[in-house]
């Protein structure tokens, strides 16, 4: 029974770290001002929709300062093809607000997933279990089926990309507010499939290489305290 309730708890540990790579791997492109400054110029969006370089990036970092939930409201206006106007739809604005919401609910999980990672490394040293290499074992399993699992995912999704785009909105949104008109909302015109993809790319690339980094290190953890040196 001890055995089984530390294996549990480690695995759960793997979890949480997992949950913590994930956080950090989407964060980390998603508020980053110069990986949309590559992307508006990769897919020319300063001339599609008719802005200046710097009025642009004004309103991605209001945009951002918005989903940090640093500001209470998402519009703001700017001159879009020498005009003043309202950047932002109700329909845009209503979407974000569900974005908002999505990653503030992320945060939660960070902050639960953290509270867990820690709680339960304290749980594995009060049962006088060896942490590291205990740990070590679960983040190579826990790691390698996921990785396994991972690339399966990731076939079935570079197979038709727009599909699941599409099952993620559903899954993640109750309502259709995401689906936009790039004949009249700018947002689509910002953030068009182009965009989504390479950010899905990052974030896939970054996810992985700490994955691989935690199951090398925990592989070497073991090899050591086989040969006696832990």
């Amino acid at each position: 029974m001890r055995n089984l309730t530390i294996q549990v708890t480690a695995t759960a540990n793997a979890i949480c770290l997992i949950l913590l790579c994930l956080y950090i791997a989407v964060h980390l492109p998603s508020f980053n001002l110069s990986f949309y400054s590559w992307q508006y110029t990769t897919n020319n969006t300063h001339n599609v929709i008719g802005m200046e370089d710097a009025e642009l990036m004004a309103v991605t970092r209001h945009m951002l300062d918005y989903m940090r939930g640093h500001t209470p409201s998402l519009q703001i206006e700017a001159v879009v093809h020498g005009q003043l106007r309202p950047f932002f739809s109700d329909r845009e604005i209503l979407h974000m607000v569900d974005v908002y919401d999505l990653f503030m609910l992320g945060n939660d999980i960070r902050n639960l997933a953290a509270a867990w990672f820690f709680g339960t490394i304290g749980i594995i040293g009060f049962m006088r279990a060896p942490i590291a290499v205990t740990l070590a074992k679960a983040y190579q399993w826990v790691i390698g089926v996921l990785l396994v699992a991972n690339a399966l995912l990731i076939s079935l999704i570079a197979i038709d990309f727009d599909h699941a785009f599409r099952v993620f909105h559903e899954i993640f949104f109750n309502n259709d507010l995401w689906i936009l008109d790039p004949t009249t909302d700018l947002l689509i015109n910002i953030v068009p499939l182009p965009f989504f993809i390479t950010l899905s790319v990052v974030i896939a690339i970054i996810f992985h290489i700490m994955l691989v980094l935690i199951f090398i290190t925990s592989w070497a953890v073991c090899k050591r305290a086989r040969r006696g040196k832990l």
